[in-house]
């Protein structure tokens, strides 16, 4: 067989079905490369001496098969999803979104990603959210004017809502 024979071959066994996206191992295929090779580059992981031409080759192929990284099998590596979960009772008043906006600022920089979850304050949509959000990977829990029954199997913070009051201050 050719090299340019094997070469097709190669892009073709590396091309992604139309529905999926190609993988780390596909694309190192493509590439006639070892998948550590592509990881270290597509993660930047310093201290490796791997040649820039190598290294603008692995990178240019991740943008035409617009390589995206298996987040879920990161996650089972490091054991770390980087994902909070927030209830919060409404989210059109006020108050709840100048806080969610804050908490998603926060979030951000310290590259979190965050599931938002309204239980319009009913019990069993506040038990069953908590449920569904520790259950897709929510490392803690941000409850923003919400009881909780029963204790989590995740570090929660409670963030109190507050009323408006007739009263003066002192």
């Amino acid at each position: 067989m050719s090299d340019s024979s094997k070469g097709k071959e190669r892009a073709e066994r590396a091309k992604p079905a139309a529905h999926r996206p190609i993988s780390l191992k596909h694309l190192a295929e493509h590439l006639d490369l070892d998948p550590a090779t592509v990881s270290v580059v597509l993660n930047d992981v310093p201290g490796r001496s791997i040649p820039q031409v190598t290294r603008d080759r692995i990178k240019a192929a991740a943008r035409k098969f617009n390589y995206q990284p298996n987040l879920l099998a990161r996650s089972l590596r490091s054991r770390r999803t980087l994902t909070i979960g927030i209830l919060v009772p409404e989210l059109g008043e006020g108050y709840h979104t100048q806080v969610m906006s804050g908490i998603g600022d926060q979030l951000i920089k310290a590259g979190f990603f965050y599931f938002t979850a309204h239980h319009r304050h009913k019990k069993n949509l506040i038990e069953d959210y908590t449920r569904m959000l520790i259950g897709r990977g929510a490392q803690g829990i941000i409850a923003l004017d919400t009881h909780l029954e029963h204790p989590l199997t995740v570090p929660v913070v409670a963030v109190a809502g507050h009323q408006l009051s007739d009263r003066p201050r002192r």
